[in-house]
Formats: structure tokens, sequence, C-alpha cells
């Protein structure tokens, strides 16, 4: 496959996922919030989830610099460490796991957001939009796979 295609398709793609995860965010977020106390709850909860996330990613940024480290010796170097090269493995663990982060912040959001807009829909009609959350966590975490392996791709294809 030409390397020219596959670095095009690499930003097409992801951008693709990116604007239908939007559209599905907004109509999420157009719906109705429901009541002051309702709306308080959720506030509520989506703050203790951001503080989840926000401790939880603290600690594994640990994690990822002590990995990325390993895969810039171990692969970016090889045997020589003395050939200087710019580490793209790692560079591309790093992007992927920044990445994976900010999908799991947007899907959190999105996610709770969208749980307590179902709960005043299913007081109000008895239907809900659970569908749409299920759809745009999904789409969160499909798209943070295929900006993951566009970069792999862009990163390790040198193009001419």
């Amino acid at each position: 496959m030409n390397n020219d295609l596959i670095l095009i398709m690499a930003l097409i793609v992801p951008l693709i996922g990116i604007i239908f995860a939007l559209y599905l965010s907004f109509n999420i977020v157009k719906q109705d919030e429901g009541n002051k106390d309702i709306i308080f709850i959720g506030n509520a909860i989506k703050e203790g989830a951001m503080a989840f996330l926000s401790k939880e990613y603290r600690v594994l940024s640990i994690f990822v610099i002590i990995v990325a480290i390993i895969i810039t010796v171990l692969l970016d170097f090889g045997k020589d460490i003395t050939n200087y090269q710019l580490p793209k493995i790692a560079i591309s663990y790093i992007a992927g796991a920044i990445g994976s982060a900010i999908a799991g912040f947007v899907g959190m959001s999105i996610a709770v957001r969208a749980n307590y807009r179902t709960t005043v829909q299913a007081m109000k009609k008895g239907r809900t939009t659970a569908f749409f959350e299920s759809k745009e966590s999904l789409i969160s975490v499909t798209l943070d796979a295929v900006i993951t392996a566009a970069k792999v791709i862009v990163a390790i294809i040198e193009p001419t």
C-alpha cells in the first residue's frame, strides 16, 4: 500500500470519528437536564468521577514515563545506545497514553451527563437516551484506538 495513502487515511479516519463523536455529544448535551436537584446530584457525580480520573492518571503517568524510558532504551535505541535518533516508538506510546487519557476524561464527562439526562427522560416519558450514551462511549474508545494506531503508523513509516 502506498505510504501517502496510509498517512492520508491515518488523518481522515480519526477526523471522521471525532466529528461523529461530537455529533453524539451535542445530541446528549441538548437533552433536558431536569430540575435543580437532579442537576446538583449529576454535578456531584461528575465532580467525583473527574477527581477519580485525575488521581488515577497522576498515578498512571509515572508508569507511562517508566515504560516509555524502557521502550526508548530497548526498542528505539536497541543495542547501540550511542546512535542517537528520535525515539519514535516511545513517542507513539506516550501519544497513545495521552490520547487515551483525553478519551477517558471526555467519555466520563459525556457518560455522566447522559446518565442524569437519561433519568430525566425516564421520569418524564419512560424513554431514555442511554442508547446515545453507550454509542458515545464506544465511539470514544474506538476513536482512541484508531488515533493511537495512526500515530504508530506515522511514526514507523518514514514518508519520502
